[in-house]
């Protein structure tokens, strides 16, 4: 066992600390979110399939629905 794993909570120190973005940082994290935004807005609605296993998945069920067969060359 190392050292740290052996110290008390209140004595470690945290695995990483957040540090104010730099302008260039800031900038190109801003211009990331826009082409996310613009990615999602751009993107089809959920099938009432995906949305039951997306609700699956967030919630830590099992799929509501049967999932069914795929149709060759894709994902749907």
């Amino acid at each position: 066992m190392t050292d740290h794993l052996k110290q008390p909570v209140s004595v470690r120190k945290p695995c990483r600390s957040r540090h104010a973005l730099t302008a260039d940082q800031a900038a190109a994290e801003a211009g990331l979110e826009s082409y996310v935004e613009r990615i999602v807005r751009a993107a089809p609605p959920f099938t009432a399939s995906q949305r039951a296993r997306l609700a699956a998945i967030l919630n830590n069920a099992a799929p509501a629905v049967e999932r069914g067969k795929r149709p060759k060359g894709g994902r749907t």
